[in-house]
């Protein structure tokens, strides 16, 4: 290949071989039934390079990278972007290479003309072929998998593909084609868990939650497994339309605002709120069922990621603008929630059940964690923001929570989530509108 098509198979920046590169050998290995072993490493980031991460910095770094991985004998080097994939011929002495270079890349490597020894951010897989992967698909399909899921939690570590592996991997697979299969016939639940107000007495909003589950395959799925999924694979918009719609519907269809309803709750995702026309979005499907803005207040969650706080500012003012309001979701189970106080203009904000239950579990209580909560509720009401209290599952904890001046409640103790029909039932029932 170098000889023949050299400027085809070859990356010229490192001398690596290329993605067809790659290609050609892989093919070759599957039809030539010739086991070997990968070590892929994406890269994700350097240390210690003067200037930052410019592209000439990380040409002189990869080309050091493949330099030196030259010189390990009976392997192929391919290069695509910051992945690279090394093929190792003696498998028996695979994971002795591996961790080799693991440790080399991420101790420090000597690169020409830099002072300092330049260290490297990665994910590392090392998995012999043929095994569990035995064809070209499932090879990227391992691949694919390794960099969506949560292995970013694990870098500068090796992972081996064992059998909770390919576990973790056919269940993350299962989930998302339940949730393509839920985009396409629309087959999403929404249930309602009802939001208590002290004040009045009687239960003024609710918090709508979506429910996914495949009766003969996996089951009930929660919204914390699936709404991940549905992000990385760019799914969560169109499964948020949906969401949308079904909730309208269903507000317009039963008129549950003359049941002593306020307004619901509706969870917006890191994706969509940074989406340019998501005002126009929006208003499209309220407009559309007749819906009125101040209905609907748009939950943000502190630990989504949230990359541009500009837009994130400029929707939350038009959809503020035109009616609706906002509320901060999961408050304490963050680093950045005081930013996202100051930062948003947040109407209400809802103390994350954590929080809550740390100040209520005797076995965790300590001085410190025991005075979290009420500093955390004199400076909201300090701030004039709505509080809810999520998670709330006994009257000591409803009564002590009303104590210490929290306007709404939120939990197992007034009602779980329930589906519509229970939930129409319900607010006849305690709002005195039987």
């Amino acid at each position: 290949m170098t000889l023949q098509s050299p400027d085809y198979y070859v990356d010229r920046m490192t001398n690596a071989f290329n993605q067809e590169g790659l290609t050609v050998v892989l093919k070759d290995r599957i039809k030539g039934k010739k086991p070997f072993a990968v070590f892929f490493v994406p890269i994700y980031d350097f240390e210690n390079i003067k200037g930052g991460f410019s592209i000439e910095n990380k040409r002189i770094v990869y080309r050091q990278i493949c330099t030196d991985l030259f010189q390990i004998p009976n392997t192929d080097v391919f290069r695509e972007d910051d992945k690279f994939y090394i093929f190792m011929y003696e498998v028996g002495k695979a994971e002795d290479y591996a961790l080799k270079i693991g440790s080399w890349l991420t101790d420090g490597i000597k690169v020409n003309g830099m002072d300092e020894e330049v260290k490297i951010i990665a994910k590392m897989l090392l998995f012999d072929f043929p095994g569990r992967v035995s064809n070209e698909e499932e090879f990227y399909s391992v691949i694919k998998y390794f960099m969506i899921g949560d292995f970013y939690k694990h870098f500068n570590t090796i992972e081996f593909i064992n059998e909770e592996f390919f576990k973790r991997k056919k269940r993350y697979e299962d989930v998302r084609r339940l949730v393509e299969e839920a985009i396409r016939t629309e087959g999403i639940e929404i249930y309602y868990q009802p939001i208590y107000s002290v004040q009045k007495q009687e239960f003024h909003s609710a918090e709508a939650l979506v429910r996914l589950k495949d009766k003969e395959t996996i089951g009930f799925v929660s919204p914390d497994e699936f709404i991940p999924i549905a992000e990385k694979e760019n799914l969560i918009l169109q499964l948020e339309k949906i969401i949308l719609r079904k909730i309208c519907s269903f507000v317009k269809r039963e008129r549950i605002y003359e049941l002593g309803l306020e307004y619901i709750e509706i969870n917006l995702s890191g994706n969509q709120c940074m989406q340019a026309d998501l005002y126009e979005q929006l208003r499209e499907v309220i407009e559309e069922y007749g819906i009125s803005p101040k209905f609907l207040n748009f939950e943000v969650t502190e630990t989504s990621s949230i990359d541009n706080s500009e837009r994130l500012s400029e929707n939350m003012e038009r959809l503020r603008n035109y009616g609706s309001t906002f509320s901060l979701d999961d408050y304490g189970s963050g680093c950045s929630n005081l930013n996202y106080l100051v930062d948003y203009p947040f109407e209400i904000v809802k103390l994350d059940k954590g929080i809550v239950w740390t100040y209520f579990d005797e076995q965790k209580q300590n001085e410190k964690s025991k005075s979290v909560l009420p500093l955390s509720i004199n400076m909201l009401r300090e701030m004039n923001v709505g509080i809810v209290a999520e998670g709330v599952e006994s009257e000591n904890q409803k009564d002590e929570l009303i104590r210490m001046g929290v306007q709404y409640l939120q939990g197992y103790y007034f009602s779980r989530p329930i589906s519509e029909m229970e939930f129409l039932q319900f607010l006849k029932k305690h709002n005195g509108c039987a």
